[in-house]
């Protein structure tokens, strides 16, 4: 039977990207009446300063009473052979985590590496001894990376999952408050986390909310890679049960199924199964394929006039005409305009002013090229032309307000073709009055 899930050669990512998969073991308990909420972060070198970073490159998400955590959300990074990039690894216990201060969280221990060393340990795994930076200590636990490099997907899987009779049968047995992790293959060291649902609190039958995931993070981009996955009961204080697995099955299996597909989960029996009621497969298209499919890019453009720009004539203004007959706002204007231009089939643009008054009348969306009932001018060097000229008949005022532009430039993206894109550049010297 041919799949219907269609999928060609993925290309490869410039500058490749690995992603670095984290579970730690033995971390040290911070708490008292449960146990350590830990969460990583990810800091790069920045070789430039000789320093390290201030804030992190990535993080892990927080998984709450659990010594020995896997972490399901996998950290990016770009691989650059030809560099050494180091790395460190910093685990904290968030009791807060609504606190951005690391003052407000608990230590439990960091370890500095380098991206050569992860990728070229055995398996492209690294076991890592978390230390204090300060104090000589072994009771702090370790840390386990786990480097791939991550293909190029555009495509994103849809899904929507229910389970049936989930309560093992006896006297006083309760209703679990099941939630399920979707495991991949990593084709060396096992399976690992890509995706966890929400626990459905004391449910038998609990429909959990429909996801999309990145087929990059689900399979790497291979609809051939191993999948399963495990429903579990929480029963607080990190304690977690296996209710049931699902056999082992591939994205390209999934996409010849008939939905809703059910799936066996032992060791639970009879009527006990994961219901997978929706699974799609979607595309976004890329610029090109926009481009290609007949869409199209529009270019509107306002410029700041109000007083506080500077006159015209005075050099500092950003208004002034440089020796080499520009400004701030013309770099502007050729930077952006040269390069969406190459996108417009007719390269006509509207092109407005704002905050400057014109015969004693304070205007925020006046044309520069004078004519109200066609804004438009001709290619970028119309831009400048109509700007330059504006200066011989627009008084300099205020306030900042971009209201009226944003509604002009609003009324002609509907005004555009079916498939047209409108970019409204605004350029502007200060802070908004009409936020």
């Amino acid at each position: 039977m041919q799949s219907i899930y269609p999928h060609p050669p993925a290309l490869p990512p410039t500058p490749p990207k690995v992603v670095l998969n984290i579970k730690c073991r033995n971390l040290a308990n911070r708490d008292i009446m449960s146990f350590s909420d830990p969460q990583v972060f990810l800091f790069l070198f920045d070789d430039r300063t000789d320093t390290w970073c201030s804030r992190p490159h990535a993080m892990t998400e927080r998984i709450k009473d659990n010594l020995n955590p896997v972490f399901v959300n996998g950290l990016e990074v770009e691989y650059r052979f030809e560099m050494i990039q180091r790395l460190k690894f910093v685990v904290y216990d968030i009791d807060d985590k609504h606190s951005g201060n690391w003052s407000d969280q608990d230590f439990l221990g960091e370890v500095t590496t380098d991206m050569g060393s992860i990728i070229g340990s055995r398996g492209s795994q690294a076991v890592l001894q978390l230390q204090h930076p300060k104090r000589k200590t072994t009771a702090l636990g370790q840390i386990i990376v786990y480097a791939e490099e991550l293909k190029s997907s555009k495509r994103t899987i849809n899904f929507g999952i229910r389970a049936l009779d989930l309560t093992k049968k006896g006297l006083f047995k309760s209703r679990p408050t099941a939630f399920f992790t979707i495991y991949r293959d990593d084709g060396n060291t096992g399976f690992l986390p890509v995706y966890r649902s929400k626990a459905i609190q004391s449910e038998d039958d609990p429909i959990w909310k429909e996801f999309s995931i990145k087929e990059s993070f689900l399979c790497n981009g291979d609809p051939h890679r191993k999948l399963k996955i495990e429903i579990k009961n929480s029963k607080g204080n990190g304690v977690e049960t296996v209710i049931g697995t699902t056999a082992v099955f591939t994205l390209n299996e999934l996409s010849q199924r008939p939905f809703p597909h059910s799936m066996a989960i032992p060791p639970m029996t009879g009527t006990s199964a994961l219901i997978i009621q929706k699974f799609t497969v979607t595309e976004p298209p890329s610029f090109t394929d926009f481009i290609a499919g007949g869409g199209t890019i529009g270019l509107c453009v306002a410029v700041d006039f109000t007083a506080s720009n500077g006159p015209y004539n005075k050099p500092g203004s950003l208004h002034f005409r440089s020796p080499n007959g520009e400004n701030g706002y013309t770099q502007a204007i050729r930077s952006v305009g040269n390069i969406l231009q190459c996108y417009d089939t007719d390269k006509k643009f509207p092109v407005y002013g704002f905050g400057g008054s014109i015969n004693g009348q304070v205007s925020h969306a006046f044309p520069l090229n004078g004519n109200p009932t066609c804004p438009e001018v001709y290619g970028v060097e119309g831009i400048l032309s109509a700007y330059w000229n504006a200066q011989s008949f627009v008084e300099l005022h205020g306030p900042t307000n971009f209201a009226p532009v944003i509604m002009e430039a609003t009324n002609i993206a509907m005004q555009s073709e079916p498939y047209g894109y409108t970019i409204l550049l605004i350029l502007t010297d200060g802070a908004i009055s009409d936020m």
